[in-house]
């Protein structure tokens, strides 16, 4: 059986418009709150300088992204890839156009939910870093 540890950071999916320019990447942040299988989600529109800000419930996050994986498989002004770095993952980076294919959607679901079981299972606000300012120098740059 794995062993898990209780290092609770961030799950962030980056939306690249622009693999030359990350300031115009739209970025999704999820992290655990301190309610047992309620996670926090702000996604950062660069396009627009907007952010929005969801409490979620681990059954509606996974609603939230089969709807945006689906979705994002059929825009006609796709972004170019998208970069996913989940704890205790390798940071991954794909094609958009590869969310067309439902296999890895469900692969990308099944880490989300991974994730959400182990490193974000009963988390502690006291344990993690604040959203804001946080330094996030360390975390995953695949492009």
């Amino acid at each position: 059986m794995p062993v898990f540890s209780k290092v609770h950071t961030n799950m962030t999916i980056q939306l690249i418009r622009n693999v030359d320019n990350k300031k115009d990447d739209d970025v999704i942040t999820i992290r655990p709150t301190s309610t047992e299988g309620v996670v926090y989600l702000r996604y950062q529109d660069s396009d627009n300088k907007s952010k929005h800000e969801l409490r979620l419930t681990n059954d509606e996050l996974s609603h939230y992204f089969v709807s945006l994986f689906h979705v994002m498989s059929y825009d006609t002004d796709p972004f170019k890839s998208i970069q996913v770095n989940c704890p205790a993952f390798p940071c991954v980076l794909l094609s958009v156009k590869d969310l067309g294919y439902e296999s890895l959607r469900l692969r990308l679901q099944s880490m989300i939910q991974l994730t959400l079981k182990t490193s974000f299972a009963k988390a502690e606000e006291d344990d993690m870093p604040p959203l804001e300012g946080y330094d996030n120098s360390r975390d995953c740059e695949c492009y």
